[in-house]
């Protein structure tokens, strides 16, 4: 047994919730809300054209912080302080209790909030590009290839630099890079370069890379070939997490030279025991995959599949956080879940956020909160079935949930927010803006 494997089985704890169906007193609350959002979606596109006409188009890149809106209300419009960082059809903006949102740049697909800096990214376009179009696609937005260039700018949008620029197409081979993210300090951008060949009516990837770029010597660094879409994370300023190719194992990856070591496997003694008791009657296991890691409090989310005594698939993942003390595992009920992910927040606060396919296409979605040392989940009762992205504000009491022009506020339950010494208690709430219609995108929630 090795020291890891150790201190994984000796530290062990695991602990079930079992998702249960949500109370009449919902399902109430559910019927009323979807009402409501059947009739302001009549009126939203009315709306919208009124809000066209007033407000000028946004330059591609606009920095200096310019407030989208002058309203602002004695009463704050979300409980838990701070701003939320906002995509509005490629607008990044602000968004504070009081109402105000200040607008930061627009033409952007996204951003991700580090180290007081901003990491965001748009389509590139380079020359070339609209020769890669999937078969019956004439359209170059269309493009198979995700063509995204890279930038850091402060938080008002000020001194924005494009450091990692889209590459254009060679021959027959085009490029795009992927899930960019800045090391904890900002000084090093690590990435994924994929190599795609344009066939028959058909684009097909030909390789993966994970890459490093040092932004003080705009040095680049190849950290080896990299399984596809894979994820990875910053451990640290210079070590990487990051699945292996055949999914069994997770590699620790210096981003200075490249060299990589096992940091665990799915033979580990501790996750084993910590899947079996979360899956009882489980086989063995067959994937281990990274799905986030906490940077203020060195905890890792683990997401682990197993197959059934006869070898088929499970397909009921549990998510396993990990810290220096202990391993605890959470497997939400017996429903087979597709997918589980994990949003951090301070304190070893993690909201677990569970999927599940239904007929016809639909996704039910159900929200836990927890933290590590209590090794127990509690369900977060959300206003709407659905939604695409959520954020904990810095105090570890509020959760927000973003899905098409609503933004919900509800309040992490005990004992999740025990651990920032207090816990709030508000109805849920929620905030409707016609200009969000079409989707409006939750990045971070900052504390201002």
């Amino acid at each position: 047994m090795t020291e890891f494997e150790g201190q994984l089985s000796g530290a062990l704890r695991t602990a079930v919730a079992d998702a249960q169906p949500p109370p009449a007193v919902m399902a109430a609350v559910r019927r009323r809300y979807r009402r409501r959002n059947i009739w302001l979606a009549a009126v939203s596109a009315v709306t919208i054209a009124l809000l066209a006409s007033a407000i000028p188009i946004a330059s591609a890149l606009r920095g200096g912080g310019q407030t989208a809106n002058g309203r602002s209300s004695a009463a704050p419009l979300f409980p838990g302080g701070g701003r939320l960082l906002l995509d509005i059809h490629g607008v990044l903006e602000w968004f504070y209790p009081d109402g105000r949102r200040v607008r930061i740049a627009s033409g952007f697909a996204g951003a991700a909030l580090r180290s007081g800096k901003l990491l965001a990214w748009k389509r590139g376009n380079p020359p070339g590009a609209s020769r890669f179009l999937p078969r019956g696609c004439s359209d170059p937005s269309c493009t198979a290839i995700h063509d995204l260039s890279y930038y850091t700018m402060n938080l008002d949008g000020s001194d924005a630099r494009l450091i990692l620029p889209a590459k254009s197409p060679v021959g027959n081979i085009a490029f795009q890079y992927e899930g960019a993210q800045l090391s904890p300090d900002g000084s090093t951008l690590a990435y994924i370069s994929q190599e795609l060949r344009n066939g028959t009516g058909s684009v097909f990837l030909t390789r993966s890379e994970l890459w490093s770029l040092d932004l003080a010597t705009a040095r680049r660094t190849d950290l080896g070939p990299y399984a596809a879409y894979a994820p990875f994370v910053w451990k640290d300023n210079t070590t990487i997490l990051a699945d292996s190719a055949n999914g069994k194992s997770i590699r620790l990856i210096n981003a200075r030279d490249g060299s990589a070591t096992t940091y665990l496997t799915i033979a580990d003694r501790g996750l084993i025991g910590a899947y079996r008791q979360a899956r009882p009657g489980s086989g063995p296991l067959s994937s281990v995959s990274l799905a986030g890691w906490n940077t203020g409090t060195s905890n890792l989310a683990l997401s682990l599949t197993g197959r059934t005594r006869n070898g088929a698939p499970m397909g009921l993942p549990v998510e396993i956080p990990l810290d220096q003390a202990q391993v605890v595992a959470f497997a939400p009920g017996t429903s087979p879940w597709i997918s589980l992910s994990t949003t951090w927040g301070p304190h070893g606060l993690f909201v677990l956020d569970s999927r599940l396919n239904k007929t016809c296409g639909l996704t039910r979605q159900i929200m836990y909160a927890g933290e590590a040392v209590s090794g127990r989940l509690s369900r977060v009762r959300t206003i709407q079935e659905t939604w695409n992205a959520a954020a904990v504000n810095h105090q570890g009491t509020v959760i927000a949930l973003a899905e098409s022009a609503f933004i919900d506020f509800v309040p992490v339950p005990s004992p999740a927010c025990d651990a920032a010494g207090k816990c709030l208690r508000f109805g849920e709430k929620q905030f409707f803006e016609p200009a969000f219609a079409g989707g409006v995108k939750l990045l971070a929630w900052d504390p201002g």
